[in-house]
């Protein structure tokens, strides 16, 4: 597949020239599209009234999660735009450093409205049960050595949200994308990159192309299902913290194959 940067990367990787305003609907509209079915969208969601108040949200969602990474130095990757203006695959990505929480763009982004629609618990859905475990994670897995302490901190770009249409998936979209962070971080004196995956589907993909499962994460125990949805006693929504490290990623691919085959062949 033919993919285009939203911005040119020095040679170092470390400026870039925001998306044009006008990649910003099309890559909500794909990314919204991907996320439809999504369990941990929907955990952040259930708050809303119903499927159908939840769907519509989602665009709104997304909007402001590009929104408050791009003010604070993400970038979009896509496949090429459709004949209708589509993407059939995009990424958001951050670059090491960057902080989408950062108070004031989050504002800029539409803060004050999450909070309206969806009231200060699902904004400690979104900021304290996902994001909350998932900055826990990333210490765990970087932040300290074998014994427990403190290292070194690692440089590693983030993949905030990956997704492709639902008719586009099965063409290796994704996977392109991926190879593309992959050659970056490669030319960025071999940085690492995190990301967390919502579905088994997407987990096993990424482990394939390298990225290693530094732990599953469970989020709404006794408040909602695996689904997302609310639901008492419900056993909680899963999501997979994964990191790859361009010195690592031999290592993981041949584990992820055999272990993937294993599972294949029971």
């Amino acid at each position: 597949a033919v993919l285009v940067l939203s911005h040119r990367i020095s040679t170092t990787c470390k400026s870039c020239i925001n998306p044009p305003p006008e990649l910003i609907k099309p890559a909500v509209s794909t990314l919204a599209s991907a996320f439809q079915t999504d369990a941990i969208v929907a955990y952040m969601l259930n708050g809303l009234k119903d499927a159908e108040a939840r769907s519509a949200y989602i665009p709104t969602l997304f909007n402001g999660f590009l929104t408050a990474s791009i003010l604070n130095g993400g970038w979009i990757l896509h496949t090429p735009k459709t004949v209708d203006g589509d993407l059939g695959a995009c990424a958001l990505v951050l670059p090491p450093g960057a902080d989408p929480t950062n108070p004031w763009t989050m504002y800029a982004a539409g803060a004050l409205g999450l909070v309206w629609n969806l009231g200060w618990s699902g904004v400690q859905r979104i900021m304290t049960d996902y994001a909350g475990s998932a900055d826990a994670c990333k210490q765990r897995a970087m932040g300290t050595d074998a014994e427990g302490k403190p290292k070194e901190k690692e440089r590693y770009y983030y993949v905030f949200i990956i997704g492709a249409r639902p008719e586009e998936r099965g063409k290796g979209l994704g996977s392109a994308l991926m190879e593309e962070v992959k050659r970056v971080c490669r030319e960025d004196g071999n940085a690492s990159c995190w990301l967390e995956s919502t579905s088994t589907g997407s987990r096993d993909l990424y482990n394939r192309l390298g990225w290693r499962i530094t732990e599953e994460v469970t989020i709404g125990k006794g408040k909602a299902g695996s689904d997302g949805l609310a639901k008492v006693d419900g056993e909680g929504v899963k999501y997979w913290a994964m990191l790859y490290r361009p010195s690592e990623e031999e290592e993981v691919v041949k584990m992820a194959m055999e272990e993937q085959a294993a599972r294949k062949a029971l």
